[in-house]
């Protein structure tokens, strides 16, 4: 049981880390499908020069 309470300890040392990290990934997956939604709404009635250059 001893390797569980290190185990634990560890994870509450990492924690701070590990929870900016999983921010950054999941800012990452939303900006990614955002952008990807973007296009697939936008791309079709419009053409990328319209869209960024208006």
């Amino acid at each position: 049981m001893y390797w569980l309470y290190l185990f634990d300890k560890i994870v509450i040392l990492l924690s701070p880390f590990y929870f900016f990290i999983k921010i950054v990934i999941m800012v990452k997956i939303y900006v990614q499908v955002d952008i990807f939604m973007f296009f697939i709404g936008f791309g079709w009635r419009f053409s990328p020069q319209k869209v960024f250059f208006n």
